[in-house]
């Protein structure tokens, strides 16, 4: 005992060399320390990692195998070769026999431990590891290995509590917050969960993951600035985290700062150019900023890394309709219907594209679809059975337009087929589901005028125009119901 408190200052000098990157002091620190004890564990394995490092392995392996055969009762040098051993069976064998020496030898139980870990013999691990946590209760290391392996097995309680006292022993260790914050987020306990990703932050500058982590952690709660500053923290470490600015990206534009968003898409579709979600998420913030030739190239870009991808053909719809080319809005809903779970709003562009190129009776048939899914819809919800719908950021196919829209579509189409009978029962149908829908009222009035039934007229213009008292389109009702009041 003299001897170690004599070795220790030595060995401590040693590693704090090393952490200083001052590698050959540090092993002639290590050297000196074993020189004042020679079985002072802590040095000699420094030493050999730090000489390993340095491509002498096959020779240091040789120095202890000759120590070992100086030294044969020596449980201290059967652990020190055997961790130099290339063959696992023979690195167990070495530190089964450091063991049987000494069956409270603290390192021979951790080596067994970690070697069993490596090869995947979990609860052997385990065991060891509890073995040389009972030898040595105030060293972190096993409290540490033990979390990892209580949380491999789902005992998220136990990993826990080692982790919270490994770093109660030593509190520089940023790999145990990093560790600790996951299962505090599987427990749901968010705040807890933040600090142990500063903690880890703070204490490895070079540790871009806890930052990242951190950052969607604080966008999760709601703190959005939290979260851009964390996650700008992460590309700063690391400049090539793809999904670092496509998170940033994310929130802004949630935010409706498109440039911003675009902007970090941007980087992170640099640094992952076959990822199609950051394509399409620059895709959609390029539509929304109305830049609609950098848009078709995104989804288009998003088709070829991803054939089927149905959303993507939906926006190269939307980005065709808003320029006006109905033909090809109409092709790209139509691949969208093909590809995506049957969703009213493509049925519902679809269909409104194909009355733009008159195509009249496909109209109607998409319209039809579009109505039978928010019928199916508008019953799973009364039921209880429809999930809801995030808020916020629309990155998705739009939401539908309300049925009763819908059916007014579709009663337009009706009437240029000349079906004014099936026309009037779609329109009826609108005014049910919205009774303050101005547009089915009017062609409802126009229908019944040319049916000849002037009291159903009248009775819809006049609702029109109780709805809409204004405007030019008000005017020209009010003149056909001055009309159709003279004639009755």
């Amino acid at each position: 005992g003299d001897r170690v408190a004599r070795a220790k200052p030595a060995f401590e000098r040693g590693q704090r060399q090393e952490e200083l990157g001052q590698i050959e002091d540090a092993l002639r620190s290590y050297e000196e320390a074993i020189r004042l004890q020679p079985e002072y564990t802590e040095p000699h394995r420094r030493r050999a990692i730090l000489l390993e490092g340095r491509g002498e392995g096959e020779q240091i392996c040789q120095e202890y195998r000759a120590r070992l055969d100086r030294h044969p009762e020596s449980p201290v040098f059967h652990y020190l070769y055997g961790r130099l051993l290339a063959d696992p069976a023979s690195q167990l064998a070495e530190f089964d026999r450091a063991i049987a020496l000494d069956p409270s030898y603290y390192w021979g139980h951790y080596g067994r431990a970690h070697l069993l870990a490596q090869e995947g013999k979990i609860e052997e691990a385990v065991t060891a590891f509890e073995t040389a946590r009972e030898i040595r209760p105030n060293r972190p290391r096993p409290h540490l290995f033990l979390g990892y392996l209580y949380t491999l097995g789902g005992r998220v309680d136990a990993a826990v509590r080692s982790y919270q006292n490994a770093l109660r022993l030593d509190p520089r260790l940023p790999m145990a917050y990093q560790r600790l914050a996951t299962l505090y987020v599987q427990r749901g306990e968010f705040s807890l969960a933040i600090e142990a990703y500063r903690k880890a932050a703070k204490l490895n500058p070079h540790d871009a993951q806890s930052r990242f982590y951190l950052g969607n952690l604080l966008k999760t709660t709601g703190d959005q600035e939290g979260a851009i500053e964390a996650l700008e923290s992460a590309v700063e470490v690391q400049s090539e985290f793809a999904d670092a600015w496509r998170n940033m990206g994310l929130i802004h534009h949630e935010r409706g700062e498109l440039e911003r968003a675009s902007a970090a898409y941007e980087w992170a579709t640099k640094l992952d150019p076959n990822s199609s979600l950051v394509v399409y998420l620059l895709g959609v913030a390029r539509l929304q900023q109305e830049k609609y030739e950098a848009a078709a190239a995104a989804f288009e870009r998003v088709i070829q890394i991803e054939p089927e991808q149905g959303r993507a053909y939906y926006f190269l719809g939307e980005v065709a309709r808003r320029r006006g080319n109905h033909h090809r809005a109409a092709a790209a809903y139509e691949q969208a219907a093909n590809f995506v779970t049957p969703h009213p709003e493509v049925f519902y562009r679809l269909g409104r594209a194909y009355a733009a190129v008159g195509k009249y009776p496909e109209a109607a048939s998409a319209l039809q679809r579009s109505i039978r899914l928010l019928e199916e819809e508008s019953e799973e919800a009364a039921g209880g059975g429809r999930q809801e719908q995030e808020d916020g950021l629309a990155i998705d196919i739009s939401s539908p337009p309300e049925i009763a829209t819908a059916y007014s579509w579709w009663g337009g189409i009706l009437v240029r087929m000349g079906n004014l009978s099936a026309a009037e029962v779609v329109y009826q149908k609108a005014v049910t589901h919205q009774p303050k829908m101005p547009e089915p009222h009017q062609a409802l009035g126009e229908i019944y005028e040319g049916q000849g039934k002037t009291h159903l007229a009248i009775t819809a213009y006049q609702r029109y125009l109780e709805l809409v008292p204004e405007g030019e389109e008000a005017k020209a009702v009010r003149r056909r119901l001055e009309t159709l009041r003279g004639t009755r």
